[in-house]
């Protein structure tokens, strides 16, 4: 089921593109840079002030557009705490964590809890106990409730695509909800569920149980504070200062991790991000509001470097492995979501619960021609 496990198949490993790029960066590039605490100042400072302006406000119009600027500010701020929480703003744990909580209590984040999950996804990319994996033939959805999450996510057999777009809004709760559920609290996991969750559940112990309870409890006590004193218990008011700008974000954050692998093979033990990844290419004013999040391949080089530096990483990995770097625009990655399946056959093709068409995985041309895997190519249409 892993491409590791392939006779035929060369992956490299990070450590092997690492070294080759090793004499192209500098030590500066591998540093922490703590000027991007200005950004986080300005950001929260202007979502704050955003909040506050929008619920003393008379004017619904007014009202209405603050609330949509709140949620791209808010996702720019999470884009920020994703390096932040990788160290490559600040090595203090201290304060690493409590700007993780500022941020957290408006985006649902629980810092302790994100943190562990993302370095574990960072730790099992491309394999089956990868928590931002998607189905195997073996979880195929069957029952009625599968069926309709399944048809609510981006593919060719969803129910359409105004429909996918809205999910993928509420989708990263339902995400959060569900590796909350079976890696904390859950006692009991089916076969299933334990391939994919196990690993997870082994990285929190009952203080950690108890302190993740703390951060929803905190998150929830904000969110209560919100709808009573800064709304005044108006639920228009406390659905334009939070629910919206949080479902905005959400919506934001899902279209870039629905880009970043889950149309990718699994590569397995031996992981390759080159392979199992795939960044999008957005124009530098995005990528400047959203801390280069589009540079997921070179992210996953890269962890702990400031995402500053990832343009540097993306031209030496081009000049380096055109022939393997996943590179697309956002649109031909959203077209390639909705013209293919969401199921891994194995290793390197997908397909759906009505059919057995297989639909290659987004790899290079080398696999492509190895598996000899037959179907459209993504098209630029949506």
């Amino acid at each position: 089921m892993e491409l590791s496990s392939h006779p035929n198949v060369k992956l490299l490993s990070k450590k092997d593109y690492r070294d080759q790029l090793a004499s192209s960066l500098s030590e500066d590039d591998h540093k922490s840079d703590k000027s991007e605490l200005f950004r986080y100042f300005v950001l929260m400072s202007v979502y704050l002030f955003g909040i506050y302006t929008l619920s003393a406000s008379e004017n619904l119009l007014l009202k209405i557009i603050l609330s949509l600027g709140l949620g791209i500010i808010l996702a720019a701020i999470s884009f920020f705490l994703h390096d932040l929480m990788h160290g490559s703003i600040v090595k203090s744990k201290t304060l690493m964590y409590f700007i993780g909580i500022t941020a957290g209590v408006f985006n649902f984040f629980p810092p302790l809890f994100w943190q562990r999950l993302h370095n574990f996804h960072h730790a099992r990319t491309g394999k089956l106990d990868d928590p931002d994996r998607n189905w195997t033939l073996d979880e195929m959805p069957v029952k009625p409730h599968e069926i309709i999450i399944y048809k609510l996510r981006m593919s060719n057999e969803c129910y359409n695509k105004i429909s996918s777009f809205i999910f993928i809004a509420v989708g990263f709760l339902a995400y959060f909800i569900s590796n909350i559920f079976y890696g904390v609290y859950a006692t009991n996991l089916s076969e299933q569920s334990s391939i994919k969750y196990r690993g997870l559940r082994n990285l929190f112990n009952t203080k950690d149980r108890m302190f993740v309870t703390l951060e929803l409890l905190t998150i929830f006590s904000v969110q209560l504070y919100l709808f009573a004193v800064i709304s005044n218990f108006s639920l228009i008011t406390f659905l334009l200062v939070s629910t919206i700008p949080l479902l905005i974000c959400h919506f934001i954050l899902m279209l870039y991790i629905h880009t970043n692998h889950i149309f990718s093979p699994l590569t397995g033990e031996v992981d390759d991000p080159l392979i199992n990844s795939v960044s999008i290419k957005n124009s530098k004013f995005v990528d400047f509001i959203f801390s280069n999040f589009s540079h997921h391949v070179e992210h996953h080089l890269y962890p702990s470097m400031c995402s500053a530096k990832y343009p540097k990483v993306r031209k030496l990995i081009q000049e380096k492995f055109s022939d393997r770097f996943q590179l697309m625009t956002m649109k031909d990655a959203i077209s390639y979501l909705f013209n293919s399946p969401r199921i891994y056959a194995n290793a390197y093709s997908l397909v759906g619960i009505h059919t057995d068409e297989k639909h290659h995985c987004v790899m290079p041309e080398e696999l492509k021609n190895l598996f000899k895997v037959q179907t459209k190519q993504p098209v630029s249409h949506i």
